[in-house]
């Protein structure tokens, strides 16, 4: 099976889970800051990948870092998941809980990178410009980053979108049309 595959069904088992046991809310923040954690720490990730870690060892530390922290729900899940011995793609799964949580309440997310930090009214802006864009979504999520290399300006990428208006890109065009 595959790596989408797999992450998929379970992202969809947890999400029908927490839906009928009505925590699905409490269920999301946890997946969305476990998402977070795991995708920020490269030791937790070769951790749970490690084929030469037993299951009962990962077992106890997932234990030690997370019970009681997070939902229960969110626990027995990730328990089960070390226990059948795909806790190597809990990455993965976390990352489809997210895009079908996203998918479900019609949440589009967008990266927004400039050379400076922005402000509120200048995402409100690009949210605005992205809800314009797409059909069918209530929401925009954007996260943010810092490349100084862009010189100034703005590059927006959703969905299978991009739009460069940055000054490096600009002076590229320059460029070529000189030579």
């Amino acid at each position: 099976m595959s790596v989408s595959r797999l992450s998929s069904r379970y992202a969809k088992s947890l999400i029908e889970l927490a839906e009928e046991k009505g925590a699905f809310n409490e269920v999301s923040a946890d997946m969305k800051s476990l998402q977070k954690i795991v995708a920020e720490n490269k030791e937790l990730q070769n951790f749970f990948s490690s084929p030469v870690i037993k299951p009962e060892k990962k077992s106890k530390v997932a234990s030690a870092m997370f019970e009681g922290k997070v939902h229960p729900i969110t626990w027995s899940f990730m328990d089960l998941v070390i226990k059948k011995r795909r806790e190597a793609y809990m990455k993965d799964i976390m990352n489809s809980y997210v895009l079908q949580y996203n998918v479900k309440n019609k949440i589009a997310t967008a990266t927004l990178i400039t050379a400076a930090p922005v402000g509120d009214d200048i995402r409100k802006k690009i949210e605005g410009i992205v809800l314009k864009n797409l059909e069918g979504v209530e929401s925009v999520e954007i996260t943010s980053e810092i490349d100084k290399s862009l010189l100034g300006g703005f590059v927006l990428k959703y969905e299978d979108k991009l739009y460069d208006s940055s000054v490096k890109n600009k002076l590229e065009k320059l460029r070529k049309q000189f030579s």
